[in-house]
């Protein structure tokens, strides 16, 4: 048996690698939206085998040698995120590789075989694995009432002051990774309280969007994983220019949201709607000026039998009476109120420092099911949440 040195043997695994996603892989890939990967996926899936053949016990020290030794073979090498993030995503494609090596070595023409079980631990049998979901999402609901940054602040403080109420308490990235997956389930959540506060008996709504940043408009977003996500947009009414999504939300007159949806920045108004209108039926909806298309109005109503009323422009021939835009006008100030309360009660949905779409979107969740919990509280208990006292 011949020995080769560290980098032939990379040399091997790529020309293999390439070869096999050059002929499988490469015709049948769709383009993919946003800035193309700098590291290719046949140097992903490269470094992905390669760490198996090294003694490093996780991908950060395997990362560091990497970078120490052979960053001229991989100069857009990435952080240990960044290439955990990455690396999930081509899970399927590193099994469709070995199954063409399984091929390749004749083992489907075999007739007998073999087969066994092996033990894979993934926790020590005494660990406590109690953490229940109820304390997850009680402490994602109580991350919105603190105006703390991010997560790391909120579990410092409540490590420091509420340990013996939550004893198993997770460090930033186990409580990060453990909330999203919880992602349905404080959707559901919020929901049961949207019917519990009897807002969907109402038939009068009103719907509207606001500009929710992720990232700095002139900032590099090639690595970022909202490239191809996110979009650049304009906010009319703050003549702001910036990269992120529209958040739009559908809600009661006094303020309780009854569904939200997250859209693309350049997404326009009528389109960020449409999955909203679905839930209601035979309603009376207010909006601003970006709903004002007569014809897509009478299509909705069609279609959804809701009507749609917004202030006509000044140029139209056909004008509301003046009593009907003053009511319209003053109507619209409450959403703008729900709004205000979102963004400036704990923590700011314009700065929740995500770094992937999956978490921006959880904690969108979870701000918007807080909002509707501290509703809950003030209508059926008395609790104003913003003093943290029983009225």
């Amino acid at each position: 048996m011949t020995s080769i040195d560290f980098p032939s043997l990379m040399t091997t695994i790529f020309v293999l690698v390439d070869d096999w996603y050059r002929q499988q892989i490469a015709p049948l890939d769709c383009p993919r939206p946003g800035v193309q990967a700098q590291l290719s996926d046949s140097e992903m899936l490269t470094l992905a085998l390669l760490m198996d053949y090294l003694p490093f016990p996780g991908e950060t020290q395997f990362l560091g040698f990497m970078r120490a030794n052979y960053l001229c073979w991989f100069p857009q090498l990435l952080d240990q995120s960044q290439f955990n993030r990455r690396l999930r995503q081509l899970d399927g494609m590193l099994e469709s590789l070995r199954r063409s090596w399984v091929v390749a070595l004749g083992a489907t023409q075999q007739t007998h075989l073999l087969v066994d079980t092996k033990p894979i631990p993934v926790l020590g049998l005494k660990r406590d694995k109690t953490r229940s979901d109820s304390e997850m999402l009680t402490l994602a609901l109580l991350m919105d009432y603190l105006p703390f940054p991010g997560e790391t602040q909120f579990l410092g403080f409540m490590r420091a002051n509420y340990l013996c109420w939550f004893p198993q308490l997770l460090d930033q990235s186990q409580f990060n990774r453990r909330l999203r997956q919880l992602d349905g389930m404080l959707e559901s959540l919020r929901r049961s309280w949207v019917v519990a506060l009897g807002a969907t008996q109402q038939t009068h709504l009103l719907v509207d969007t606001k500009p929710i940043p992720v990232l700095g408009l002139k900032r590099d977003k090639t690595r970022s994983d909202f490239s191809g996500n996110a979009t650049p947009g304009y906010c009319a009414s703050r003549q702001m220019y910036y990269f992120g999504y529209k958040l739009a939300l559908l809600s009661t007159w006094n303020g309780i949201p009854i569904a939200y949806d997250l859209v693309p920045a350049n997404t326009d108004e009528r389109v960020a709607i449409e999955s909203l209108l679905a839930v209601a039926r035979g309603c009376t909806i207010y909006g601003d000026k970006g709903f004002i298309d007569q014809d897509w109005q009478l299509q909705v109503q069609q279609r959804t039998g809701n009507q749609i009323w917004t202030v006509l422009r000044k140029n139209q021939k056909q004008q509301h009476p003046p009593s009907l835009n003053r009511f319209i006008s003053k109507v619209r100030q409450r959403i703008e109120g729900v709004f205000h309360e979102i963004q400036n009660t704990g923590r700011n949905p314009e700065r929740l420092l995500n770094k992937t779409v999956e978490g921006f979107c959880v904690h969108i969740a979870a701000k918007l099911a807080s909002h509707t919990l501290r509703l809950l509280l003030k209508q059926q208990f008395g609790i104003h949440v913003l003093t943290f006292q029983q009225s």
